[in-house]
């Protein structure tokens, strides 16, 4: 007499089958969402880390043209930068430019936070050679109204600036 194929036990079955497809589906989304957090386009402007919804109309913005050295906290890095702010500037607004004729990096800036003499701006690569940073957010500290200070994040956070130099008006 032969025995009988067992048969499987299709408890079994079906909670290995649904345990296979919980862990693909971890394994897709989390794919994705490490793809989408590094991912890198120079199209498209950060979305602003923190606004201020203060009435800027109340805040004396760094309005005119400002130039200087800004250099990396390494050290490794150095560049001349011109800066123009106009005078009327509202939040999320492009208000400025910035131009690094040196590397080849010019474009816009977009103010996404004004609290009393400190300000931050978002730049937009307009025309740039290929290495040009897109992300950088612009901290501007008025000290006179001749000197501002500068700092670039790539996070909005001023704890993570990675290069600081001194402006003045030319």
């Amino acid at each position: 007499m032969t025995n009988p194929e067992p048969k499987p036990d299709t408890k079994v079955w079906a909670t290995v089958t649904i345990a296979v497809a919980v862990i693909g589906c971890i394994g897709i989304l989390g794919a994705a969402l490490i793809t989408t957090l590094f991912k890198s386009s120079s199209n498209s402007t950060p979305a602003p880390v923190v606004i201020h919804s203060q009435n800027v109309s109340n805040i004396e913005l760094p309005a005119g043209n400002w130039a200087g050295t800004i250099a990396s906290k390494d050290g490794s890095f150095s560049t001349k930068v011109n800066l123009s702010f106009q005078s009327n500037c509202l939040l999320n607004e492009v208000c400025g430019t910035y131009d690094a004729p040196e590397i080849q990096c010019s474009g816009t800036l977009t103010l996404v936070s004004a609290k009393s003499d400190s300000f931050v701006f978002v730049e937009k690569t307009t025309s740039s050679a290929s290495y040009c940073i897109n992300t950088c957010y612009d901290h501007i500290q008025k000290l006179t109204e001749s000197t501002i200070t500068y700092g670039c994040s790539l996070t909005g956070n001023s704890n993570d600036i990675r290069s600081t130099g001194t402006l003045m008006r030319p």
